[in-house]
């Protein structure tokens, strides 16, 4: 859903940008919204996941499905 709604924006796009907004007292983004980070943390979190290992990379990826769903959950019981 994020990446049918944001093209532009890549998974670890999205999940940064909701960390930062859990750490800053959000309660994040619905899944149709965008995230906006800082430049030097988006140059951080590619240069971390250039390093990943397809095992690292399946572990981001379940996160990320997770949180999506959790997203959404939380938007159907706003509805």
């Amino acid at each position: 859903t994020v990446q049918r709604n944001n093209p532009e924006s890549s998974p670890l796009h999205w999940i940064a940008g909701q960390r930062a907004l859990r750490a800053d007292g959000s309660q994040g983004l619905l899944a149709s919204q965008s995230a906006q980070a800082p430049p030097k943390l988006l140059a951080a979190i590619t240069a971390e996941a250039a390093m990943l290992d397809r095992e690292e990379t399946t572990v981001l990826a379940v996160e990320f499905a997770e949180a999506e769903n959790q997203a959404l959950e939380r938007a159907e019981r706003m509805r």
